[in-house]
């Protein structure tokens, strides 16, 4: 293959790629990346002509009236004796197929000829002129209307011609060619759809795989039939992956070949059809085992058979791949054609990706409903595996980060699908699934990502108002026991969120700001608060609020700023509603006295403090902390985490027992006049400038000791987001409520009474006080071109590392869109199986997919 130029003309040799290998596996193992880049060093021409042979061999079988063959009619002793002139066209079919995916990732890399051939393998070639072909959609099968009226005619549309999408004076590449093969094969009777629904000679039939959008029966399939679109799948997926091989600077820019032709180039017809058969096989994966345990626990760890979920898992793959192209021309458009702005809605056209453009199009209310209750269906099974009666009895979804990217995709794309998801009372199952998800996987360094995906689709979905108006709703799923808490949907997210802050040791930075807006955004919507959810919220602005963590990195004070949004949103809109939340609030008085007076000097001398206190208390041996360099980042989460533990933040336990002393020292501020406590921002902030002034020491001190990742708080830095904190809200309602609850306490009826201050509170109206609330503007989650190239190598790399087993698509090829990180594991011995093979690639030295090593996929840091 590699030591000379073989004509295309020697089919004895050509031919053993599609004649000899009888699985998958026999390619992975005797094709190896090693000896395809010695293959594209020493003989580019020889891996070119390959793939022609198989794209032709291809386009052979599909005009052969043998192919495709049923099993049944092949004679098994063709396999035992190759003597024998029997052949085997769907075998021919699948080899062509499994060669195919196992050398285009080596040339999509690029690296060893600078990408020669694959250049050869996209490039059109001129054609001789004729007449322009019309090609006619015969099927009446299905249509996604463009009619926004949810009560148009069903029917569907009559066929009218259209010219089919190819530019005049070139033929179609060689990459073009494969893409219109696997795409029929996909849809080829007897091989990958049942024989039954082939009409007439026409061996190819696009009919939607199984019900769901755009169809109301299942076709039927087999489990070789499933096997087959399986591979066939594998391999379009591989056509779409360059984009691994793509740096992240450039991904945006950079078109994509197969994708920009499918997502604009396919004829409607194509694009409906094979939309729908993805869409449907993902949210309806089928139950292909024909044994009697397949019902039974365990079932998937003691049988053998064909693994059902490879064709839903393949299907929701290549979708959410189609679904987040947007690179080059394919980038939505401002809608109504306008100057774009930081404000603009961005919509997908039939030109820029035809697939984005048909799912933004869907109107009907069954076929939302399929999709919202295939994907909650998806979500209890995936929970029932892993935290059932008996956790690991069922096999959980493989590809549920892709669910979630689907799920991302439905939301931003259909204005109204966002309507009834949000309109449903099971949105707010939905946000408990994956707030359960982002609980369960918030530990795992590999799964950051994920999470990350997670925080964002919650605070897209906490910025609608219908769904704040669902948060008074119980939690009906079925949550495990260790992270149930009592109350509504609102208790529940702020405890889920107050977790996933509190105990990552702060690895999870990046999730805080969606985290806390989502926080914000629901607040306006959140009544009767339990004492454990509103002690949460209190813990979450004490920790916030502490000099270690506010001065640790430059954007830290904004999450002070939306945790106190949230305050007084409830202040504003649901005062009488909450109130163990003020109660809370008014114990937590001194941390919004801090933030008033808060400075730099201060912050410095407050840090010492504490650590000399831990010192002693480490030496006296009658406290544990955490001990470590200052400069390490989790040490400041740590810090937090202690302090929760030593009982300076307060506990449920502590908001049951009544305020407890304290109340003295606010009784000067209390006693002020009315005037005077409007003029409280402006006298706190007269005192702010006593301590600006620091010391050389003080200042080196704030800087090494502070300061994270290079950054060096400055009182100038304080001061100039000091200012915008709004505290108004909460210090009028303290400066109101606390002299009134002190007097409660004074007066000596009930006055440990917690039930006492409650009904206090729940009396309380502070309207004639407070400032007339604005309309609600809850922040949205907005996409960037980092988060695009985010979101693109989070999909990517889960669908990379799953790749890495069995077969090892990827394996072995320097991937640019991520990071890699290689785990070692023993090596798997092939070079038996290698033997037979004998100098097909001039050697066996490499490692097969046998000896793939674990990996994980880091996506690039930027994000939205």
């Amino acid at each position: 293959m590699n030591e000379q130029n073989i004509p295309d003309s020697d089919d004895a040799y050509w031919s053993q790629y599609y004649l000899l290998f009888d699985s998958p596996s026999d390619v992975s193992n005797l094709i190896v990346p090693h000896d395809i880049r010695r293959a594209l060093s020493d003989a580019p021409e020889n891996l070119s002509t390959l793939l022609i042979v198989l794209i032709k061999r291809l386009q052979f079988l599909m005009i052969d009236h043998t192919f495709p063959t049923e099993a049944s009619s092949i004679p098994t002793f063709s396999s035992l004796y190759p003597g024998t002139t029997q052949r085997n066209p769907n075998k021919e079919a699948l080899n062509c197929v499994r060669v195919l995916a196992r050398i285009l990732p080596v040339v999509f890399e690029g690296d060893t000829d600078h990408g020669r051939v694959e250049e050869l393998f996209w490039k059109r070639t001129p054609k001789e002129p004729s007449p322009e072909q019309v090609e006619v959609d015969q099927s009446k099968q299905f249509v996604i209307d463009d009619e926004e009226d949810e009560d148009a005619p069903k029917s569907p549309k009559s066929p009218t011609p259209q010219a089919t999408p190819r530019e005049p004076d070139t033929e179609p590449s060689w990459g073009e060619r494969l893409l219109n093969l696997v795409t029929d094969l996909l849809f080829c009777c007897g091989f990958t759809i049942p024989k039954k629904v082939q009409v007439d000679h026409h061996k190819v039939n696009y009919m939607i795989w199984v019900k769901g959008i755009g169809s109301t029966s299942d076709m039927g399939t087999a489990r070789e039939l499933e096997s087959n679109k399986a591979e066939v799948l594998r391999l379009l997926l591989v056509l779409l992956s360059k984009q691994i091989y793509v740096p992240p600077t450039v991904a945006l820019s950079m078109i994509t070949p197969a994708l920009s032709a499918l997502a604009q180039r396919t004829p409607r017809r194509r694009v409906l059809t094979l939309l729908c058969s993805l869409l449907n096989t993902s949210l309806h994966p089928p139950n292909l085992s024909p044994l009697p345990l397949s019902s039974m626990p365990y079932n998937h760890l003691v049988t053998r058979a064909m693994d059902a979920d490879a064709v839903p898992e393949l299907s929701i793959s290549v979708l959410c791949v189609l679904l987040d192209y947007q690179s080059g021309d394919a980038r939505d458009r401002v809608a109504g054609g306008g100057e774009a702005t930081e404000d603009s809605e961005w919509t997908p056209t039939s030109k820029s990706n035809a697939f984005r453009y048909s799912v933004a199009k869907l109107h009907r209310a069954s076929d939302f409903e399929f999709i919202f209750h295939s994907i909650l269906a998806i979500l209890e099974q995936n929970m029932v595996a892993s935290h059932g009666l008996l956790p690991g009895s069922r096999k959980g979804v493989s590809y549920l980060v892709e669910l979630y990217v689907l799920l991302w995709k439905m939301l931003d794309l259909n204005k109204k699908f966002r309507a009834f998801v949000m309109d449903s009372d099971k949105c707010v199952d939905l946000i408990a699934y994956m707030l359960c998800t982002c609980l369960e996987i918030k530990d795992k360094p590999q799964n950051q990502g994920f999470c990350r995906a997670l925080s964002y689709i919650i605070q897209s979905m906490s910025s609608d108002f219908a769904f704040g108006a669902k948060l008074h709703l119980p939690v009906k799923i079925a949550v495990p026991a260790k992270w149930a808490t009592p109350g509504t949907t609102g208790d529940f997210m702020i405890t889920s969120i107050y977790s996933i802050v509190a105990s990552t040791s702060g690895q999870l930075t990046s999730l805080y700001p969606a985290l806390i807006i989502t926080l914000s955004n629901v607040s306006p919507h959140l009544t009767q608060l339990t004492i454990t959810s509103s002690s949460r919220l209190i813990s979450l602005l004490t920790a916030f609020s502490s000099p270690l963590f506010l001065l640790a990195d430059e954007s830290h004070p904004r999450l002070v700023y939306f945790i106190l949004e949230v305050f007084n949103n409830v202040i504003t809109h649901h005062l009488q509603d909450n109130p163990n939340l003020i109660y809370a609030l008014l114990r937590a008085r001194n941390v919004i006295e801090g933030l008033s007076v808060f400075t730099l000097r201060g912050a410095v001398r407050d840090v010492r403090r504490r650590e000399e206190a831990a010192k002693g208390s480490i030496s006296k041996g009658k406290g544990k902390l955490v001990s470590g360099d200052n400069s390490d980042l989790s040490k400041e989460k740590r810090d937090l985490i202690e302090r929760e533990k030593a009982q300076l933040l307060p506990t449920p336990e502590e908001l049951e027992s009544g305020l407890a002393g304290g109340d003295d020292e606010l009784a000067a501020p209390i006693g002020m006049s009315e005037k005077a406590r409007g003029k409280l921002r402006e006298d706190v902030g007269l005192g702010r400038t006593e301590s600006i002034d620091l010391s050389a020491e003080e200042e080196l001190a704030a800087a090494v000791a502070l300061g994270k990742n290079g950054f060096v708080p400055t009182q100038e830095w304080i001061s100039s987001w000091q200012r915008g904190l709004p505290l108004d809200v909460v210090q009028i309602a303290i400066a109101e409520l606390s002299p009134k609850v002190h007097e409660l306490q004074a007066s000596g009826n009930r006055a440990s009474s917690t039930a006492a201050i409650l009904d206090l509170l729940r009396s309380e109206n502070l309207s004639h006080v407070l400032p007339t609330p604005g309309p609600l503007a809850p922040r949205k989650f907005h996409w960037s071109d980092a988060s695009l190239v985010w979101l693109n190598s989070l999909l990517w790399g889960e669908i990379y590392v799953r790749g890495t087993t069995p077969l090892g698509i990827w394996n072995g090829t320097n991937v640019r869109l991520f990071g890699v990180k290689h785990t070692p594991q023993p090596r798997r011995v092939t070079d038996t199986v290698q033997n037979v093979m004998g100098g097909f690639w001039g050697g066996t030295s490499g490692a097969g997919a046998g000896s793939s090593q674990p990996e994980t996929a880091t996506p690039p840091t930027s994000g939205g």
